[in-house]
C-alpha cells in the first residue's frame, strides 16, 4: 500500500478508467486495498462483472506461466559473463 500512496501523492487518480472501463479498485486483491482505494475516492464500476474478474484471474495465471517458461529457456545462459 505505500507504492499506492506514493502514486495518489503524485496525481494518481483513483478513478481513471482503463480502455475496458476498469478503474483500480477492479484490479486491487486485497479487502485492505480496496478500503484504501475507496477511502481516498474510487468507486465501484458496474461493467465489472464475475466472469471479468474469472478472465483477469486466468490471465494473471497465463502470464506467471509464461515467466516461468521463460525462466527455463535462459537458465543456461545464466553464469555467462559479458566480454
Amino acid at each position: 500500500m505505500f507504492a499506492a500512496g506514493l502514486l495518489l501523492e503524485s496525481g494518481a487518480d483513483v478513478t481513471q478508467k482503463d480502455f475496458d472501463g476498469k478503474t483500480p479498485l477492479y484490479f486491487a486483491e486485497s479487502r485492505e486495498m480496496k478500503k484504501f482505494l475507496k477511502e481516498h475516492g474510487a468507486v465501484e464500476t458496474k461493467d465489472a462483472s464475475p466472469e471479468d474478474a474469472l478472465r483477469h484471474e486466468g490471465s494473471r495465471k497465463d502470464a506467471n506461466e509464461q515467466g516461468k517458461k521463460d525462466q527455463e529457456e535462459w537458465e543456461p545462459f545464466r553464469d555467462i559473463k559479458p566480454f
